[in-house]
């Protein structure tokens, strides 16, 4: 899995992760809390080569 060699995998077990391959554009990214809880959340997006 590519997101293992990267070395930025999440070490966390309530940390996540998805690999995909996206063509340029604008993107839209929705977070929801388990049962629908609030709270903060960080998206981070990185380019692997």
């Amino acid at each position: 899995m590519e997101i293992q060699r990267s070395g930025i995998a999440p070490t966390r077990t309530e940390e996540a992760a998805i690999e995909a391959s996206l063509p340029p554009g604008i993107y839209t990214a929705v977070l929801s809390g388990n049962g629908s809880s609030v709270g903060v959340g960080l998206m981070e997006l990185y380019a692997l080569q």
